[in-house]
């Protein structure tokens, strides 16, 4: 073990480094061992580096002169600590971001250290994360280097003076901590600030790139109901993550969206936002998903660029869902369209007792059973079932089955078919929001769990609803003509 106590004695001790290494000597392996100690003198003149004891052997002394600031050895002896600033561009746009360096050299001990952002009228001023620090050795001497990076935005045009950065902290001197703090001061920097050079959004940056993404569990082969997730990256440099675009696309009524809240990151220098939208398709056809071409000022080529994001045409398939296409059937749709099976031939056996005779018992037949029916009518009226109410009835009940198996794709997609006008404004309120609550938790960035059991509970107070309405218009009088 190296002992350093003797050194101490006229000098100061910093870092002491060790490294051991295997050699070969005459064909056997042998351990080498070399130490590095930092010093500093504590005094003028001659001193004497005494000899030092690893185990049981001993270095030999050295002898070194200490000559002081104005002596021939030390004319431009470095302070204790060195402030140096900088900015990558004093020429920049109105809100530009503009990076700033603030780079110490560190000589000495030093305790209770500060360092103060650079100030500028209508200017903002942000901290990058994570200092970088080092040891390094400058003309013999050990010096500490730490940068720290900051991030100007200007926000005005015009000539800005920009205060350089702040240094504060108190050496430290035979362990005792000086009264009299260090303080040292960047330059000041001239700041010209330009005014945009075009007129609509500005986006001005160094570099500006759009990647964009599609995610689907169909493999490319899209149908009625099944999301797709679209993912937009924009990744800047010199652009400030506040003044990144909003994106707000043009869908077709055929597509329902659900969006995500953007989310922001600093990475290498660039500043990112990730998009991200659920899109579901609710009818069977092309459909074109819009892109969007975003114009942004190249400040490094002084020149006008554009980004684009490109639309994309889906080819929907209707769902084999059964309720889906009976939903999907065209209004109006009668018997003679072939939406009911055809009747059967009749077989020719029996068309010989179609005589004469015959036609005629069964058109008394008939007459009876008409006569008889009309007469019932009066007494008692039928409800009317049409078409359409049947098919609205098809659509509640598969709704219904969506919600018992918790399909928030499918519940969406039938709950956009289903016609609810008959209903009280207040249960379509609930029915709304209850849906709403439901895709925004499926769809959600960071996916929530939800109960079906409260749209199940409004689903049956629309069926009680629906009957009570359907048994009201069953009393209505039905009078023939």
């Amino acid at each position: 073990m190296l002992s350093l106590a003797s050194l101490k004695r006229q000098f100061y001790v910093g870092k002491v480094l060790s490294q051991t290494t295997s050699i070969k000597v005459k064909g056997k392996e042998q351990l080498q061992t070399t130490w590095q100690v930092t010093i500093g003198p504590k005094r003028r003149g001659e001193l004497s580096i005494p000899r030092l004891r690893i185990g049981k052997q001993r270095t030999s002394p050295i002898t070194v002169t200490v000559v002081s600031s104005n002596g021939s050895g030390l004319k431009n002896k470095p302070s204790a600590v060195t402030i140096q600033t900088s900015i990558d561009r004093p020429r920049a746009y109105i809100g530009e971001v503009l990076t700033y360096r603030v780079k110490l050299l560190i000589r000495t001990n030093l305790s209770q250290t500060t360092i103060e952002p650079p100030t500028g009228n209508k200017v903002s001023v942000s901290q990058v994360n994570g200092d970088s620090k080092s040891e390094e050795l400058i003309n013999g001497m050990p010096v500490i280097t730490l940068t720290r990076t900051y991030l100007v935005t200007p926000a005005d045009t015009g000539n800005i003076r920009l205060t350089g950065a702040v240094f504060k902290g108190y050496q430290v001197k035979n362990g005792k901590v000086a009264k009299v703090q260090t303080r040292r001061k960047g330059k000041d920097i001239l700041m010209v600030i330009k005014p945009p050079a075009r007129k609509g959004t500005w986006l001005p940056a160094r570099e500006f790139k759009v990647k964009q993404s599609w995610q689907s569990d169909s493999n490319g082969k899209f149908k009625v109901g099944e999301a797709v997730t679209r993912h937009i990256e924009i990744r800047t440099k010199g652009l400030a993550q506040s003044h990144l675009p909003d994106l707000n696309f043009s869908y077709p009524s055929s597509v329902r969206v659900y969006n995500e809240k953007p989310t922001y990151e600093s990475k290498s220098g660039y500043s990112i936002m990730h998009f991200k939208q659920v899109l579901i398709p609710r009818e069977a056809g092309t459909i074109l998903l819009p892109g969007m071409k975003l114009k942004w000022w190249n400040t490094a080529k002084s020149a006008s660029s554009n980004a684009n994001i490109a639309a994309k045409k889906l080819v929907v398939n209707p769902s084999p869902d059964k309720a889906v296409d009976l939903i999907d059937r065209p209004a109006g749709t009668d018997i003679d369209s072939g939406w009911l099976p055809e009747m059967p031939a009749m077989p020719q056996s029996l068309s010989s007792f179609f005589s004469w005779q015959g036609v005629a018992l069964l058109f008394a037949v008939m007459w009876l059973i008409s006569t008889a029916f009309w007469l019932r009518t009066r007494k008692r009226p039928s409800p009317i079932i049409t078409p359409g109410m049947q098919k609205q009835e098809d659509t509640l009940s598969a709704l219904y089955q969506a919600a018992l198996d918790k399909d928030a794709v499918k519940i969406a997609t039938l709950f956009q078919l289903w016609q609810k006008g008959h209903l009280a404004v207040p249960l379509q309120k609930a029915l709304n929001t209850e849906v709403d609550n439901i895709q925004n938790a499926e769809f959600c960035e960071n996916k929530k769990g939800w109960t079906n059991k409260k749209l199940l509970k409004l689903l049956k107070k629309a069926r009680s609803h629906k009957n009570i309405k359907k048994m009201m218009s069953s009393l209505a009088n039905i009078t023939p003509e």
